[in-house]
C-alpha cells in the first residue's frame, strides 16, 4: 500500500501530533507499506529515511492566498509522482488541500478544539485520537459512518531509542511536560504548587517546554516559589525527567488525549490530570493516574500531596501505568490505521 502523510513540519520540537505522525509512518514502513511524508521539513527526516520512509518538502505554514496556491501545486506534484492509495492528513491545511486532489483521504483530528477543525470532517475517513474527540466530531456533523477512533500509542517508538539515562531528581519532584501556556494550565500548576508546599515543603515542579505564557515566572516568584518551580524550557528527551518524578501533572484546560501522559506511563510514572476531554481515557479512567476536578488548583494540589506521601498508592498507579502503556504500542496504532485504510479502499472498489 502506498501511503502519503501530510503534516506541517517534522521537527523534533515536542509536538505531539508530529510525534504521532513519525511513529505511524515508521511502523507502516516496517509493515511493508510504501510510505512518504510531505511537510515543511525537520530533524525527524533522518529517522524517517533510515526506516525507508521517503520525504517531500511542502510549505503548509503560509496560509495566505498565494501561499495556499503554492502548497496546492506542490501537493499536486507529489501526488502525481508518488500516486498514493491513501492520503493521510494530520493538520487542517493539508487536509483541505488534499480534498480535490486525492480519491482516498484520511484526516486525524489531534486537537478538536482548534478553529477550522470542522473542515477535516470532509475527508473520507475522520479519526479521533480519543473517544472524546470522535464524539465531538460527531456533534460537529460528521456522519458516524466516516468516524473512527485510534488512540495514540508511543510504546516502542524509535523516537525514544536508544533509551536515555534518567535524571536524578530530589524526592517529591513533579514534572509538567509540554508548552508552558494557558491552554496547558501552567498558571494553574503554579497555583497548585503554592498550596502544596504548605504541606510538602520540599516539593518541586519542573516545567519542561517552551514558555508561551508571559508573566508566569513572575507569578511563581510572587508566590514565593523561586526554589520550588523551575522552568527548564524544551528538552528533547523529557522521559529522562518523567522516569524519576513522583508524577506527571496535566492541568490542561483542553486536551484531546495527551500523548505525554502515555509517554509517562511508558516509564511507569503515574499521571495527575484534570478530568476533561480525552484525559480520562489517557489515564485508563483512573487506573494509571488520578483524575481531579477541571480547573481546580486546590484539587490538583491535594492529589499531588496524596501521591507525595502515599507510596502504596504510587506503586499501584505505577503498575497500572505500565499495564496501560503496554497496550498502547506504536505497532498497535499502525495496525488500527491500516484497518481504516483497508476499509476505505474496499468500499472504493465495491
Amino acid at each position: 500500500m502506498r501511503i502519503l502523510h501530510l503534516i506541517n513540519h517534522i521537527r523534533d520540537a515536542g509536538n505531539g501530533l508530529t510525534n504521532v505522525c513519525i511513529d505511524l509512518a515508521v511502523e507502516q514502513s516496517r509493515m511493508g507499506a510504501d510510505v512518504r511524508v510531505a511537510s515543511g521539513g525537520g530533524e525527524f527526516s533522518r529517522l524517517l529515511e533510515a526506516e525507508g520512509v521517503t520525504t517531500s518538502w511542502i510549505e503548509f505554514a503560509d496560509r495566505s492566498p498565494r501561499g495556499a496556491l503554492r502548497s496546492l501545486l506542490q501537493l499536486r506534484s507529489v501526488i502525481r509522482e508518488f500516486d498514493p492509495q491513501v492520503v493521510h492528513s494530520h493538520t487542517i491545511t493539508p487536509a483541505v488541500l488534499a480534498l480535490p486532489l486525492a480519491r482516498t483521504t484520511v484526516a486525524t483530528v489531534h486537537n478538536e478544539y482548534q478553529r477550522g477543525v470542522s473542515a477535516m470532517g470532509l475527508s473520507k475517513a475522520v479519526v479521533g485520537v480519543s473517544g472524546a474527540v470522535t464524539e465531538a466530531m460527531k456533534h460537529r456533523g460528521v456522519p458516524m459512518s466516516r468516524l473512527h477512533t485510534v488512540v495514540n500509542g508511543p510504546t516502542g517508538s524509535l523516537r525514544r531509542w536508544p533509551p536515555a539515562d534518567s535524571v536524578r531528581l530530589p524526592p517529591h519532584t513533579f514534572v509538567m511536560v509540554g508548552a508552558v501556556s494557558a491552554l496547558k494550565g501552567a498558571d494553574l500548576a503554579v497555583r497548585a504548587m503554592a498550596e502544596l508546599v504548605r504541606s510538602v515543603p520540599d516539593a518541586r515542579l519542573l516545567l519542561i517546554g517552551d514558555n508561551h505564557l508571559p508573566g508566569i515566572e513572575e507569578q511563581a516568584a510572587d508566590l514565593g516559589l523561586q526554589n520550588a518551580v523551575e522552568f527548564l524550557g524544551f528538552q528533547p528527551r523529557p522521559e529522562r525527567y518523567m522516569a524519576e518524578a513522583v508524577a506527571l501533572i496535566m492541568p490542561s484546560r483542553r486536551e484531546s488525549l495527551g500523548l505525554v501522559a502515555l509517554e509517562a506511563q511508558c516509564e511507569g510514572t503515574p499521571v495527575i490530570g484534570f478530568s476533561i476531554d480525552g484525559i480520562p481515557e489517557a489515564l485508563a479512567f483512573g487506573e494509571a493516574g488520578l483524575l481531579v476536578t477541571p480547573g481546580d488548583p486546590s484539587a490538583l494540589a491535594e492529589a499531588m500531596r496524596r501521591l507525595a506521601h502515599d507510596q502504596v498508592m504510587r506503586g499501584r498507579l505505577a503498575d497500572g501505568a505500565r499495564r496501560h502503556a503496554h497496550s498502547r504500542s506504536t505497532a498497535r496504532m499502525a495496525r488500527e490505521y491500516m484497518d481504516v485504510y483497508s476499509g476505505l479502499l474496499a468500499r472504493g472498489r465495491a
